[in-house]
């Protein structure tokens, strides 16, 4: 293999999303490629952004996301996805710390 060829890796790899499913409220349960869950509350994207006001008063529309083939982002319809990346951010500001976490 030549330099040319290489694979060159710069950053954080993209988060891979395994599976998602619509939990209470606005919020969905997302299991990442490592194989840990985190349930992320939406709602501050859904009433944030007009891209996502169908999902505001349809939920069987929001019960049918669905993650896209290559695990990097949920997918609704055409029209509205979430990318794997901004889910894995709202997971970690979500998430709660315990004593263990800054020891």
């Amino acid at each position: 293999m030549s330099q040319s060829d290489a694979i060159v890796a710069v950053g954080k790899p993209i988060p891979r999303i395994r599976a998602a499913k619509a939990d209470q409220g606005y919020s969905v349960a997302v299991t990442w490629e490592n194989g840990v869950t985190d349930t992320i509350d939406l709602s501050p994207f859904i009433f944030g952004y007009k891209v996502f006001r169908p999902l505001r008063s349809d939920s069987t529309l929001f019960e049918s996301l669905h993650v896209d083939e290559d695990g990097t982002a949920i997918v609704w319809s055409d029209a509205i996805d979430m990318a794997a990346y901004t889910l894995e951010r709202l997971a970690e500001s979500q998430r709660v710390w315990t004593t263990d976490d800054v020891r």
